[in-house]
């Protein structure tokens, strides 16, 4: 949710939600390459699927469903 105001704090790295990483990434490139604009507006896009995965309950249902709409089958045990 903070991820933005950390970088400007000097962060550089952090723990993203599994379903999204490949979302994030670009809005950290587009922030450490000076588009901050255009990570502020990436980010905003984000920022109501990250709010309520924060939510306790329907957070897993929801990071399962987003899984399963990219085509992945969380359901599924690695071995």
């Amino acid at each position: 949710m903070y991820c933005l105001v950390e970088y400007v704090r000097g962060a550089v790295g952090m723990m993203p939600a599994c379903e999204f990483p490949d979302l994030l990434r670009s809005v950290l490139d587009a922030f450490t390459n000076g588009q901050r604009a255009e990570a502020r507006a990436a980010f905003a896009a984000l920022l109501p699927l990250v709010l309520y995965g924060l939510q306790q309950g329907p957070a897993w249902a929801l990071h399962k469903e987003v899984l399963v709409a990219r085509g992945l089958n969380p359901r599924s045990r690695c071995m």
